[in-house]
């Protein structure tokens, strides 16, 4: 943003006192708000030309040591306030904020300086050093995009249309793109199913256009397919006059926090199962009501396809009950002779469980013809 120019001849002196009073209040009010460094300077420059009209020669320096051999400048360096020199033509002024040194201000001028304009340019230069110090930290620019751009969390922006304009490394990295700049063109649409499409096109439609944003959970999907549950929070771009230029999102992979609530929730329902069981073997005398209602209860909390429970009777196992999903299994007795191997043999003789996720892989398993066809099988003996 180009600083304004305040040299205005019209408006020096005392001729116009009500308009020269605003434009002191504008330069203040712009030294105040202004958003970079740079536009700072410049406008403090300008400002104090026009104060002290072309006759004075304004020096402005970010690095105050090389003038330290400067008698005024020494001054003002190591004590705060202005500084005038002897014959009143010369002052330096530090930029002074926050116990932290931006820089000095130096005026010469042919004849001795009004004790007025000395006091303005102190003010000035007071409320640009304030501002230096609220954009020296942490609101400068460059600051602002190393946090963004080494963060360890996922940051992006896109358009009023969906379009990816901008994401950092860790945003690359949960959608399992080798840069950034891979991601760059690509629509956020494209990382939802069609269910998930409609849904937030359905729930966010009212507020895709304003400055409103949004925090939910969602499931995406990375640049292989895989799904992806993650938390955003969405916030509105909007430019300098206001109006949406797009939105940024900060993503939290919740792969983690998934999987540690299904762990939570599996060992929940195995307490559930075994404290059921318990109860059971107290009120059922009878064996083969204890088995059926067992079999019952591991299917209902473990939530197998089929849960049978086979008894060592000599030299075989004998299935004892059998429970499917729609409820127990009337099956004729099943005999698994030991010395024949299987999952359910292999187990009971090495006492140890057994689990197989491709039964057709393990040359160990056996088909029951009296059970449909399993897929996989864990077998755990009871000792």
């Amino acid at each position: 943003m180009p600083a304004p120019d305040f040299r205005d001849a019209a408006l020096g002196g005392t001729g116009n006192m009500q308009a020269w009073i605003e434009r002191l209040a504008n330069i203040q009010h712009l030294l105040r708000t202004t958003r970079t460094a740079e536009d700072v300077f410049l406008i403090l420059g300008d400002a104090l030309r026009w104060l002290f009209g072309d006759g004075a020669q304004i020096d402005i320096v970010r690095e105050p040591q090389p003038f330290k051999p400067h008698p005024v400048a020494s001054e003002a360096i190591s004590e705060s306030g202005p500084r005038l020199s002897p014959d009143g033509s010369q002052v330096v002024i530090s930029l002074l904020a926050e116990e932290q040194a931006f820089g000095l201000v130096m005026i010469r001028a042919p004849r001795a300086l009004d004790a007025k304009d000395v006091g303005i340019a102190s003010l000035l230069a007071s409320s640009a050093s304030q501002t230096l110090a609220r954009l020296g930290w942490p609101a400068d620019p460059h600051i602002f995009r190393g946090l963004v751009e080494n963060a360890n969390v996922a940051i992006d922006v896109v358009n009023t249309e969906g379009k990816l304009i901008y994401a950092n490394q860790a945003a690359a990295l949960l959608y399992g793109f080798s840069s950034p700049a891979e991601m760059l063109g690509t629509y956020i649409k494209s990382r939802y199913s069609p269910e998930e499409k409609e849904r937030v096109s359905t729930r966010h439609s009212p507020v895709s256009h304003t400055n409103q944003g949004w925090i939910e959970d969602a499931t995406h999907r990375n640049v292989e397919g895989a799904l992806l549950p993650i938390r955003l929070a969405v916030f509105g771009l909007p430019d300098p006059r206001g109006n949406l230029m797009g939105y940024g999102a900060i993503i939290q992979n919740l792969s983690e926090q998934q999987r540690l609530l299904i762990s939570l929730q599996d060992n929940s329902r195995r307490l559930q199962a075994a404290a059921e069981v318990a109860r059971v073997a107290v009120s059922k005398p009878d064996l083969d009501s204890l088995l059926r209602h067992v079999a019952a209860v591991i299917q209902r909390y473990l939530t197998c396809d089929i849960v049978s429970l086979a008894l060592r009777e000599g030299d075989a196992l004998v299935m004892r009950a059998a429970q499917g999903a729609e409820g127990p299994l009337d099956l004729p007795p099943v005999r698994l002779p030991l010395d024949h191997l299987s999952l359910n043999t292999w187990a009971v003789t090495n006492a140890q469980p057994v689990l197989c996720n491709d039964v057709t892989t393990d040359p160990r398993y056996q088909p029951v013809p009296e059970l449909w066809q399993v897929a996989a099988e864990l077998v755990v003996p009871l000792r």
